[in-house]
């Protein structure tokens, strides 16, 4: 892998900003204050036009009676009420909850879905007291052919196959239902 011309200008670069880095962590910091940095107030600006206008020795005394000057005084100590826009607010009066208010009526009794499926056929498989009836469902996906005990979908358990339809039983209920075959005329 050969290095380009760009990754040497990056490098330089680099090298630059980490020596700049180590030398100005090593030199020592500046005496001046952090307030020094503020705007002027209107009498440190008049003091400072006079030094201004007068010699070196001047502008020296002229910033000693600036440091001189008396502090700023102390807060104010804050009110309960001032504090009060910064507190959450209280929490709202307990209401006292009537006796009959809080018994509830008793939830209505489950009811299964409808069954995803139609009867859209029967049939007999064997003779005599050997006969099965079967059914045939058409679902949304698939078509079934289904007898009694079979369990659809894990939801659904066939009952009884009968020539009126089929009767199912919905396991999480366990509620019944019948899906009624309707002949094509």
């Amino acid at each position: 892998m050969s290095v380009t011309p760009r990754q040497y200008v990056l490098a330089g670069a680099l090298g630059l900003t980490v020596a700049a880095t180590v030398w100005l962590a090593t030199q020592p910091d500046d005496e001046a204050p952090v307030a020094a940095a503020r705007p002027l107030r209107a009498a440190d600006r008049v003091g400072a036009r006079a030094a201004l206008a007068a010699s070196a020795p001047s502008t020296a005394a002229a910033t000693g009676a600036a440091a001189s000057a008396p502090a700023r005084p102390a807060w104010a100590e804050v009110s309960d009420a001032q504090l009060a826009a910064w507190q959450p607010p209280p929490p709202p009066p307990a209401q006292a909850v009537p006796a009959q208010a809080s018994v509830q009526p008793p939830p209505p009794p489950p009811v299964a879905p409808p069954a995803p499926y139609q009867m859209i056929g029967r049939l007999i498989e064997g003779e005599g007291a050997r006969a099965v009836q079967v059914a045939l469902l058409s679902g949304p996906n698939k078509a079934l052919s289904v007898k009694a005990g079979d369990v659809l979908d894990g939801q659904w358990r066939v009952e009884q196959v009968s020539d009126a339809g089929v009767r199912l039983t919905w396991l999480p209920g366990p509620l019944p239902q019948t899906i009624v075959f309707k002949a094509v005329p």
